[in-house]
């Protein structure tokens, strides 16, 4: 059993298959955005540039790595390699394969709350240089993941109290029956996902809310002082930050139909996970296609003026249904 939890920790779903599927995601956003902006997108590498990010990680591992001499090195360093560690540990909870590694009851909080730290060490990757592109797209990150990581929080919830449960899990299981057996819950459960995926793309810092990193202001942001190595595995960050952000809110939203309970199940599990993954990110991509970047204070208007309120809302609508039985008898 220990050698058996070894390989899904390292090879399948562990991390192999999650650096792979990071690299898919990365192409799949590539040829879709530039589908939808009429280009043409990578071509060269590998069949129709499958194989372009795989290349571009590459390159930049082998590119110079120029050190900033105002800037905080080995704060940056630790930074770069616990961030992904931290998404590929949330990962492991999250079943991506229509089952997960790691188990238990309230392990969508401790989810949250990783993925929460994971963005706020971005913030650190800014404010360890002087300069003042960075310090403002670090600015800007802290004040966006403040904003959204309080609505992700609550309309995560949403689905957890239809399945009656804080198991990541479970919810995934028992999400389309709750769902199924009181019709009423598709009211709050698809006003919930509409705000997450907002959410989400505010925590992907995709159009239109790449605000940290504006190339019209502020060169690339909190990123502008990295290259080589670091660049690199920032790259590889984000991508993972991907991987993670469409199998969870897959998982929670529409939950897994096929029951991995043998060899050829789980296979189709993974199937159908990795397609409901890609329909989430197909609307996320296209929102980033047809949109373009808002201003800060344009942001935090959104969020806390309207998501954050309609967060809540769609909560209390939630309880409102669940109790209408009780209340009507």
């Amino acid at each position: 059993m220990d050698l058996f939890k070894l390989v899904e920790v390292v090879v399948f779903p562990g991390l192999m298959y999650l650096v792979v599927l990071a690299i898919f995601f990365e192409w799949y956003k590539r040829k879709l955005v530039a589908r939808m902006q009429s280009r043409l997108g990578p071509t060269y590498t590998g069949f129709r540039g499958i194989l372009q990010p795989l290349a571009d990680f590459l390159k930049l591992l082998f590119k110079e790595d120029i050190e900033v001499t105002t800037g905080d090195q080995k704060m940056l360093t630790l930074v770069l390699l616990v961030a992904p560690t931290l998404f590929i540990f949330s990962l492991f909870f999250v079943p991506v394969t229509g089952y997960t590694i790691f188990s238990f009851e309230g392990d969508l909080l401790l989810v949250l709350f990783i993925s929460s730290i994971a963005s706020l060490l971005l913030y650190l990757v800014g404010w360890t240089f002087r300069s003042s592109f960075t310090k403002a797209g670090a600015a800007r990150l802290l004040l966006q993941i403040v904003g959204f990581d309080i609505a992700a929080i609550a309309l995560a919830l949403v689905p957890a109290f239809e399945a009656e449960s804080l198991c990541i899990a479970t919810i995934s299981e028992k999400i389309s029956s709750a769902v199924i057996s009181n019709p009423l819950l598709l009211i709050p459960h698809g006003f919930a996902f509409i705000l997450f995926l907002l959410a989400q793309q505010a925590d992907l810092e995709e159009d239109p809310f790449d605000i940290p990193h504006a190339e019209t202001e502020l060169v690339a942001g909190y990123i502008t002082e990295i290259s080589g190595r670091k660049l690199a595995f920032l790259d590889l960050f984000k991508d993972l930050q991907m991987v993670y952000v469409s199998f969870f809110t897959a998982s929670l939203f529409f939950g897994v139909i096929v029951k991995p309970l043998s060899a050829v199940l789980v296979i189709a599990s993974s199937v159908e996970m990795f397609l409901k993954a890609l329909l989430v990110l197909f609307i996320l991509f296209t929102i980033e296609a047809a949109s373009t970047r808002i201003r800060i204070y344009n942001l935090l208007d959104a969020f806390w003026k309207y998501i954050i309120p309609l967060s809540f809302f769609s909560l209390s609508l939630l309880f409102i249904i669940k109790a209408l039985p009780g209340v009507l008898l």
